[in-house]
């Protein structure tokens, strides 16, 4: 399926995935597609710029295939990085 080029182009480019100190869990990525504001109404409502934009929610918007794909999607691109041998525990 095709997706539509975005209308507005963000001030920076965003990246999925990456490396990581832990594995993200799916719980996690489903709860960032289902409710994407949920980690910022941890933040003061004065500490969130009101120009931020404002991701709709998909949770009722996506199969739970749907949901499964995406979120297989996102596992595949983060990488666990191994501890550096120098580190202290």
């Amino acid at each position: 399926m095709e997706l539509p080029r975005p209308a507005v182009q963000p001030p920076a480019p965003v990246v999925l995935g990456g490396q990581v100190d832990e594995k993200v869990s799916d719980a996690y990525l489903v709860m960032a597609i289902t409710d994407p504001s949920y980690r910022l109404s941890s933040f003061p409502k004065d500490q969130i710029p009101h120009n931020a934009p404002q991701m709709p929610s998909f949770a009722d918007k996506m199969t739970v295939r749907q949901m499964v794909d995406v979120v297989t999607f996102l596992q595949s691109r983060y990488v666990v990085q191994q501890p550096s041998p120098n580190s202290v525990d």
